[in-house]
């Protein structure tokens, strides 16, 4: 499974050399407050949608089970995750990549 992480130049950049750092916030319709987590989605996210920035990781989690990840809202599909940075920073080498985006 390919999902995405929004962020500014220079923060892919740091995940890119060092991993992720797990942030916290809250899903912006659920209301659910999380802690030191990596937001992730399934399409990369503009700033309507909560991401800071336009630089776009793709994030491979391979057969990764996303089940406990999920973020559900009601009435909605599936799309955005939130995952622990230690379990994102386990995954292989070669597994997050900067990602040219075209326009959706």
């Amino acid at each position: 499974m390919i999902l995405f992480h929004t962020t500014t130049p220079g923060a892919a950049a740091a995940i890119l050399r060092g991993g992720f750092r797990g942030a916290s916030g809250s899903a912006m319709f659920v209301g659910t407050w999380f802690e030191d987590v990596v937001f992730l989605s399934v399409w990369p996210c503009d700033e309507n949608e909560g991401a800071e920035g336009a630089t776009v990781l793709e994030v491979d989690v391979g057969d990764l089970d996303m089940s406990g990840y999920v973020i559900e809202e009601e009435g909605l599909s599936v799309w955005e995750y939130v995952v622990p940075a230690d379990v994102l920073n386990a995954l292989p080498p070669g597994a997050v990549r900067l990602r040219e985006v075209a326009e959706r």
